[in-house]
């Protein structure tokens, strides 16, 4: 009866509700998982419902007997990179360690922190700026006389083959 009640409601896009259903009534967890796995898609409003699952496990509505942080630690472990960063470490209590939750975290910080766009517009001014000053530098001109001396060794230039080479 609750896990009708629990489809109907996610088909009428109330997700909170059926997987309160389906963690406080039913008590099964793997169903609740299931069920984020099948309505989950990036970019639309179903991306934070592996994060209300893991608000529901962590933040309880309703007066429950059970300790819900093993399945919740299961979670981020099995789904971290469907879950936001920033968010979940806010939701974890104090007292869990970092080993509980290691491969969130490594995965976390391998995620990228800028994005591509950002990366490409810094790329291209660093390159823009390159040019200009490789111009600069090929427009700048030396003028040879016969009373020119070389500042490394000190003999007279005149008329010989020389080569300009850029500061370092």
């Amino acid at each position: 009866l609750f896990e009708a009640r629990a489809i109907l409601l996610g088909r009428l896009g109330r997700h909170d509700q059926a997987l309160e259903l389906y963690v406080y009534r039913m008590h099964d967890y793997l169903k609740a998982e299931e069920y984020c796995k099948r309505v989950y898609e990036t970019g639309t409003k179903t991306e934070s419902v592996f994060l209300t699952l893991l608000r529901l496990y962590l933040r309880p509505t309703a007066k429950i007997n059970e300790d819900l942080l093993p399945p919740a630690l299961d979670l981020i472990g099995r789904h971290n990179s469907r879950l936001d960063i920033v968010e979940t470490l806010q939701l974890l209590p104090p007292l869990v360690t970092a080993q509980d939750v290691r491969a969130f975290l490594v995965e976390a910080l391998r995620a990228p922190i800028f994005d591509t766009s950002v990366i490409r517009h810094i790329s291209k001014a660093r390159n823009d700026q390159l040019s200009r000053r490789l111009m600069l530098l090929q427009t700048k001109r030396v003028k040879v006389t016969d009373g020119r001396i070389c500042p490394q060794c000190h003999k007279r230039i005149g008329n010989s083959v020389i080569a300009v080479h850029a500061p370092r």
